[in-house]
């Protein structure tokens, strides 16, 4: 090959590599869970579609992962629950995961009476002073359910410090460090799948019937970029086969015909 052809192979490569557009950095938080995996699976096909962005992951609590947020330190974190609050200062994508409306769930060694399994956490509450309701200080249940919790006496609520940890919470529990645990079934029910004794849920009125989790970010042109990319991705996630699958594992098989109706109901009120 001549200098000629050289020179103009070499500008060819310098060119090309020019026009390819470098992937924009994306750091997303996560709080690690050894519990139900769905939102896991979910995000790591989200993250091998995405290949137009390069995502670090750092593990963090909800409250330092948006504390970090806010004063500009990383741009994402994954399967929050959408608030008033948060919807302030925060940008959403579409449902990354799905849950079975909170139920309350008792200790086993809790007596209850049929008649007390029919009403709202108030009154439950009050028919029984002395008993606790376990939540935790950094998560948000939704607005319906975190007016529930604000409304109760403080000395009716033991309120778990630090990063969400739904088996210590499953734990505690079991162990009555308080009576009474604010949960979702698929959790529950991962948790004692292998045990003798199970919580015993309690029907009590007033919470939504489906949640979901979310990937939520600061507004920068660079999120609503990454956002507008995994809201493409999850319009043709949700419609695959694997989707469902990922959550129904993780669901009691009496609740599966409940689950999928809800989801149901859920992509049309979306359409």
């Amino acid at each position: 090959m001549n200098r000629l052809g050289i020179l103009i192979g070499l500008l060819f490569c310098c060119s090309y590599s020019i026009a390819q557009p470098q992937p924009q950095a994306i750091t997303i938080y996560n709080n690690p869970s050894q519990g139900v995996q769905t939102e896991s699976r979910v995000f790591s096909y989200l993250q091998s579609q995405l290949t137009q962005f390069e995502i670090t992951q750092s593990d963090a609590s909800v409250d330092r992962a948006l504390k970090n947020i806010a004063g500009g330190e990383g741009e994402c974190v994954r399967n929050l629950v959408v608030n008033k609050a948060r919807s302030k200062t925060l940008l959403f994508s579409e449902p990354t995961t799905y849950f079975l409306g909170l139920q309350v769930f008792a200790a086993p060694s809790v007596q209850l009476l049929s008649t007390q399994t029919e009403q709202n956490l108030e009154a439950l509450l009050t028919s029984h002073p002395k008993w606790l309701l376990g939540v935790e200080k950094e998560r948000s249940y939704g607005d319906i359910a975190d007016a529930m919790i604000q409304q109760t006496p403080a000395d009716q609520l033991y309120v778990k410090e630090g990063s969400e940890n739904e088996a210590q919470m499953y734990s505690m529990l079991m162990s009555k460090r308080f009576e009474l645990l604010l949960e979702y079934p698929s959790v529950i029910a991962y948790h004692a799948k292998d045990a003798s004794e199970k919580p015993v849920p309690i029907a009590v009125s007033g919470f939504a019937p489906f949640i979901t989790g979310h990937i939520a970010c600061r507004d920068t042109p660079v999120t609503r970029g990454f956002l507008a990319a995994v809201n493409s991705v999850l319009a043709g996630l949700t419609m695959d086969e694997r989707f469902i699958s990922w959550h129904l594992e993780y669901i009691d098989k009496s609740l599966h015909d409940t689950f999928k109706q809800q989801f149901s109901q859920a992509q049309s009120s979306r359409l």
